[in-house]
């Protein structure tokens, strides 16, 4: 009997959702049930990535800002350049490398058969874990060292672009500071 009132229910629910109307009731909040959990999960969540993420981009943007204003006052300083703006891509962000701790276990065991004949076995066990300090209760990986962010191209708009002698002084400027090749810069004449 138990039977036949599960097949008489899933009947019934059949026939519910061959009906539109039920069926894009039943999408819709299957749908928005969906989003409450990931709105949910993103509460639960530490904004710790963000932040980083977020303090990496800032110092990126700043690290750009602050070469594209030296490398414009240099560049106006190269004779018959004229006004210039400079615009600085990078390969990728600064990169952190962060002090760790390692600790490495060799155990070594013996075991003879017989007389003459030995059989040893040694097992390594290595374990490194990042540093970590504390500080007002915000906890960060230590830095050892830093690499800064390699540049990708350069581009110089400026007066004197136009002039074949002067985009080659402009270009030898760059890639000589800059250590890139002269692939990597492009000097354009102004409005």
């Amino acid at each position: 009997m138990e039977e036949g009132k599960w097949k008489t229910l899933s009947a019934v629910w059949i026939r519910k959702l061959s009906d539109e109307k039920i069926r894009n009731r039943l999408l819709i909040s299957v749908g928005l049930l969906g989003l409450l959990l990931i709105f949910l999960s993103e509460l639960g969540g530490s904004e710790n990535p963000k932040v980083a993420s977020m303090s990496q981009t800032v110092e990126n943007e700043a690290y750009i800002q602050s070469m594209e204003d030296k490398l414009g006052k240099l560049v106006e300083q190269v004779s018959g350049a004229g006004n210039c703006h400079v615009m600085v891509t990078l390969e990728q962000g600064t990169q952190y490398v962060f002090a760790s701790e390692s600790k490495k276990v060799i155990d070594e065991t013996q075991s003879r058969d017989g007389d003459e004949n030995s059989k040893v076995q040694q097992k390594d066990n290595s374990e490194s874990r990042i540093v970590v300090l504390e500080e007002n209760g915000v906890s960060r990986p230590l830095v050892e060292t830093s690499k800064e962010p390699q540049v990708k191209g350069v581009v110089v708009v400026c007066e004197g672009g136009s002039s074949s002698i002067v985009r080659e002084r402009v270009t030898e400027v760059l890639t000589t500071v800059l250590g890139i090749g002269s692939h990597q810069v492009c000097v354009v004449p102004s409005k």
